[in-house]
């Protein structure tokens, strides 16, 4: 069985659709793992000693709809993270949700994780953050809930810095033993 992970966290700007994600000019050539990331910048930016190994298919600024028609490499794990970028560009909570349970349901597998709240002028956002993290949380899907993290140790509000990143590792870590 295919396993797929499913980070949630989308970005500032939407990438262009659903073409511009396949085309995306940072992502590996070819995936050797059992392990593929999708997502945002938060997702593109993540250290790769804070994930458990795979290839890393974050692109920053996309939203959820640019992932519906986006079939990964053939992997057994798969972490997705979306959200963020759909709610700074006006979408409902109920549009978010039914974009990311369209895309789960793609896979055998799935582990959504959490959106990430946020600060510095972007704190409007986290009531539908937290309304979001609440409905994946019993969707049926696997959750990791990174709720708790700290959003000051952010760059600009949204992305973790280095320390960010490694605040929520040790959850990480502990979903994945």
């Amino acid at each position: 069985m295919k396993t797929i992970i499913i980070v949630l966290c989308l970005f500032l700007f939407s990438c262009g659709g659903n073409e511009s994600i396949n085309q995306y000019q940072y992502w590996p050539e070819s995936c050797e793992s059992d392990t593929v990331f999708i997502g945002d910048s938060i997702t593109y930016w993540w250290p790769p000693e804070f994930l458990p190994e795979g290839c890393n298919y974050g692109v920053p600024g996309s939203m959820s709809f640019d992932w519906l028609n986006w079939e990964p490499p053939t992997t057994d794990h798969t972490y997705i993270l979306l959200g963020v970028n759909d709610f700074r560009e006006g979408l409902s909570v109920d549009a978010v949700y039914k974009n990311i349970m369209t895309i789960s349901e793609k896979y055998e597998d799935v582990t959504l994780v959490s959106v990430l709240p946020t600060s510095r002028g972007y704190d409007f956002l986290n009531p539908k953050i937290t309304d979001l993290n609440n409905r994946l949380a019993v969707s049926g899907y696997k959750f990791i809930d990174l709720s708790y993290f700290d959003p000051t140790l952010t760059s600009d509000g949204l992305h973790p810095t280095y320390e960010g990143y490694e605040s929520v590792n040790d959850q990480f870590q502990i979903y994945n033993n």
